[in-house]
């Protein structure tokens, strides 16, 4: 296997392990429809912001999703 494969191979991997929890997956369902802060995303499914803000993290290192800042509010897409 050549080295361009092998990285694409470890990307997904990476991916795949970014949603591989229900949470997650609920999270990516509610950003489907639109962009949303963190604050809107833990009324959403239903758990703590600094819980939802830990699963964000590991999707947005992923490059699985990206965020921007509005003022003090930190939006997820």
């Amino acid at each position: 296997m050549n080295k361009n494969k092998q990285l694409l191979y470890e990307k997904q991997a990476e991916i795949a392990k970014s949603i591989a929890h229900p949470l997650r997956m609920a999270i990516l369902d509610f950003l489907n429809n639109s962009d949303q802060c963190v604050c809107d995303i833990a009324e959403y499914v239903g758990s703590e912001r600094s819980n939802i803000s830990k699963h964000l993290a590991i999707m947005v290192n992923s490059g699985l999703l990206s965020y921007r800042k509005e003022g003090l509010k930190v939006i997820y897409s």
